[in-house]
């Protein structure tokens, strides 16, 4: 029997838009000694029956289901199933470079590395562009060494990449022996999972080249939505927090991590879309977070990466989650990191617009918010 190289695993939830283009994706790559596992998280529409088409005719197709779960536990699944000597997650509403698969396992065996990153491409759904996005791999923190690891570069070994997995192969007998699973969270649940496998990894690689096609604008992913669960970001970094201080890390090691911390917990409270959402992730950062990560040791500017979040947690520190709204609306229109129409579709845009309902009627932000905000 023929030895399978990679296990692909594809959580799957109410895909039926976009499934057929993800599936296609993969069993047109150019590898072709592969698994396919797909598991089917409690959908209602008609993915199901799109999976039992595409099985049928491809007996690489590993089909399992389950009842709503999540993408975190789905993801699990299909590693306990997983059969291949390396893995990748990728997700149901994305599309992959038909030679994806074969580069990340060429330089996996050239280099023995536990972990191979590699650059994606965001596609919107509503405009139909596709664009090279830099956020995912990071060129200033990358080492020019094409094999790295926590122990050769700590201060940095968070800040390489985003923290998603399918941007990544593991190798699929080290994820299993160092036990690394994905967290039964809505939202978030890969932060654990990727933060853990990049600590523990002896070797990492990488290539730039941009390998999978990220869908943006679609409102039926699998991770959810983040007012549903607001503290999830939350909950993924204080289980990396745990981990960290059981192993007794470098303090390069927590300068890294603090630097993907303060980040991912502001974007937490921005992905929010109810008031509700908002003010609870808000007040537990602010009123429990700071100390429990001990991010009030670390109020030096140098010690962030960059500047603007660093601004930020000053600003958290110190205003309520009304005024750190429309400080963020304000300084996205000062800094012109959005032109106006763009921004007008931006969520943080709509947020700010109902600002004034956080804000007391004797507060002085009041009037300044209704007449910066065009709020009648």
């Amino acid at each position: 029997m023929e030895k399978i190289k990679v296990s692909v695993v594809i959580p799957v939830y109410n895909s039926e838009k976009y499934l057929k283009k993800c599936l296609n994706s993969v069993i047109y790559q150019t590898l072709k000694e592969t698994e396919i596992i797909c598991v089917d998280d409690g959908s209602t529409d008609s993915s199901a029956k799109i999976l039992n088409e595409f099985a049928e005719k491809d007996s690489r197709f590993i089909l399992i289901s389950q009842e709503n779960k999540f993408a975190g536990a789905a993801r699990n699944r299909g590693l306990e199933a997983a059969g291949g000597k390396y893995i990748v997650f990728w997700d149901a509403d994305d599309y992959f470079e038909k030679n994806a698969l074969e580069i990340m396992y060429t330089r996996c065996e050239r280099t023995k590395a536990d972990i191979c990153l590699c650059g994606a491409a965001s596609f919107d759904s509503e405009s139909g562009k596709r664009a090279i996005d830099e956020t995912f791999l990071k060129r200033r923190f990358l080492p020019r060494e094409k094999v790295f690891s926590s122990k050769t570069h700590p201060q940095y070994i968070f800040n390489a990449a985003s923290n998603v997995p399918w941007q990544r192969m593991f190798c699929t007998s080290f994820i299993k022996e160092k036990k690394i699973k994905f967290q039964n969270l809505r939202q978030a649940n890969d932060t654990y999972f990727v933060m853990a496998a990049m600590y523990y990894a002896e070797r990492i690689t990488y290539t730039e080249k941009p390998l999978v096609n990220y869908r943006t604008n679609n409102k039926s992913s699998i991770t959810g939505k983040a007012s549903a669960s607001p503290l999830c970001a939350y909950e993924s970094f204080a289980a990396v927090y745990e981990l960290l201080r059981a192993e007794g890390c470098s303090e390069q090691i927590w300068q890294s991590f603090y630097n993907k911390l303060v980040p991912g917990l502001i974007r937490g409270i921005l992905l929010q879309t109810t008031e509700g959402g908002i003010q609870e992730i808000y007040s537990k950062i602010k009123n429990e977070g700071i100390s429990y990560f001990g991010i009030d040791k670390h109020l030096s500017p140098e010690y962030y990466y960059f500047q603007n979040e660093y601004e930020d947690l000053i600003f958290i520190l110190n205003h309520s989650a009304s005024e750190y709204l429309l400080y963020k609306y304000q300084k996205e229109n000062r800094d012109k990191l959005f032109y106006k129409a763009k921004a007008e579709k931006s969520f943080l845009v709509k947020i700010a617009r109902k600002c004034s309902r956080y804000i007391s009627a004797d507060s002085r932000l009041y009037d300044a918010a209704k007449k910066f905000l065009h709020l009648k």
